[in-house]
């Protein structure tokens, strides 16, 4: 059974006071499609080890069910927000890897819940716009630092106990109302963890990007992130530490009032789609695209694979071997 013996299956972290967020980091089942295995690790954190489970589950369902669409030929009914208008996509061009449609994909715009459906779009949004404010901060400075002594900022990061490293807070928000907010720590030039989150509200993103940071920081097991090398941390911190961003005006031109969500008028398109495989599943988990948008994690390989896109086509990588990959994930 899944949950058999199911305690063997994670790690949690314990810390000494009850106001610190518990970690949780944990494999709950392999799959393999093919000769490919879905990633099998997920992650969660919260004061409660239950509600530490079920976020983890969750992320597990989101994951896997991407993996389930590989190399299907069939097609999911889509939902376009902006136009109401219903379309077909084929399974496998939401699945990870290269696509002729999207460029690259991988978990980037899916979320799963088993509450209301519009909680579970939201998220995916969140998630979808998240990965685009990335890319336009980390590649051409769009975003601007946030004080360290803001009192938001200070409340979570004592919270999640991250006050003995050196954070650097950037708020981003170049095409919707809704506010990305991108957490980079070190401990002299040593990088020690990333988080980033989109909210439409600016303390929960705050909070949620803490908490991406923690997650990592306890994977890392204070391993000072050893997948780069020692030049190139340094570079990282100078990058980071130099930071001089630009807040660009966002310019709303598409609203969508159910989802209190504005959006930058390059946005042509946000569709959903269910790809939940079981229909007895009491989850949802939800895909959320735009044929505007990347659907990846910005980093230089991905983006190689996303030359088409109308957002990276708009601000451009000509030259992509010249800018610092991104770290932030």
């Amino acid at each position: 059974m899944l949950f058999n013996k199911y305690q063997d299956n994670y790690i949690l972290n314990e810390e000494r006071f009850l106001r610190v967020k518990k970690v949780m980091i944990g494999s709950i089942n392999t799959i393999r499609i093919g000769n490919k295995i879905i990633p099998p690790s997920a992650s969660s954190s919260d004061s409660s080890k239950l509600t530490c489970l079920n976020k983890m589950y969750n992320e597990y369902l989101e994951r896997s069910h991407i993996g389930f669409m590989m190399d299907k030929e069939d097609k999911l009914t889509c939902i376009d927000l902006i136009s109401s208008e219903k379309h077909r996509q084929k399974k496998k061009n939401l699945s990870y890897g290269n696509n002729n449609v999207f460029g690259y994909i991988d978990s980037t715009g899916t979320a799963s819940r088993g509450e209301s459906s519009q909680l579970v779009v939201k998220k995916a949004i969140a998630e979808l716009l998240e990965k685009n404010e990335l890319f336009l901060f980390w590649y051409f400075n769009l975003g601007k630092r946030m004080p360290s002594q803001d009192d938001c900022v200070k409340k979570y990061i004592k919270l999640y106990a991250m006050e003995s490293y050196d954070n650097f807070v950037f708020k981003v928000r170049n095409l919707s109302n809704w506010f990305t907010i991108i957490f980079i720590s070190f401990k002299g030039e040593k990088l020690i963890s990333t988080g980033i989150c989109c909210h439409e509200n600016i303390e929960n993103a705050i909070e949620g990007a803490v908490k991406e940071a923690k997650i990592l920081r306890v994977l890392n097991s204070f391993r000072y992130m050893e997948q780069y090398s020692g030049d190139f941390q340094k570079k990282i911190f100078a990058f980071i530490h130099s930071f001089k961003g630009i807040e660009e005006k966002f310019k709303p031109g598409i609203a969508l009032t159910n989802y209190n969500l504005l959006l930058n008028d390059m946005v042509k398109d946000l569709n959903v789609a269910f790809i939940n495989s079981n229909h007895n599943n009491k989850g949802k988990v939800i895909s959320v695209f735009s044929t505007s948008l990347i659907k990846c994690l910005p980093i230089k390989k991905n983006l190689t694979s996303c030359k088409n896109v109308p957002i990276v086509n708009k601000y451009g990588l000509l030259n992509i071997d010249d800018y610092i990959d991104c770290i932030v994930d």
